[in-house]
């Protein structure tokens, strides 16, 4: 899949049975963004380490876009309704555009 807003890097957490990591995962899809997921199912040292980029928050899915936490699938699900994902990814791509040579 091409994604729609290259120079981004989505990272999501995920557990196999989560609805909400299947949602978000799904919202992801829909909109052609690349996203890397690290299913932590049975992976203590995985789940350990979302914790610690999480700022201790244990839910999942975690979701990062360019290295900053945003939370998880409602707060992804808030970023799309409010229209600010699109503005988060596209200044993102707008400034590998501009790097480019």
């Amino acid at each position: 899949m091409t994604s729609e807003y290259p120079g981004n890097k989505v990272e999501i957490y995920t557990w196999m049975t989560c609805g909400y990591c299947v949602r978000a995962k799904r919202l992801l899809k829909d909109k052609n963004i690349t996203f890397i997921e690290y299913a932590i199912d049975g992976d203590d040292q995985a789940r350990q380490q979302m914790i610690l980029r999480a700022a201790g928050r244990r839910t999942l899915p975690q979701i990062f876009i360019n290295g900053q936490g945003i939370g998880g699938f409602l707060e992804l699900q808030q970023l799309e309704y409010d229209g600010h994902l699109d503005d988060i990814l596209e200044s993102q791509a707008k400034v590998g555009r501009e790097g480019a040579v």
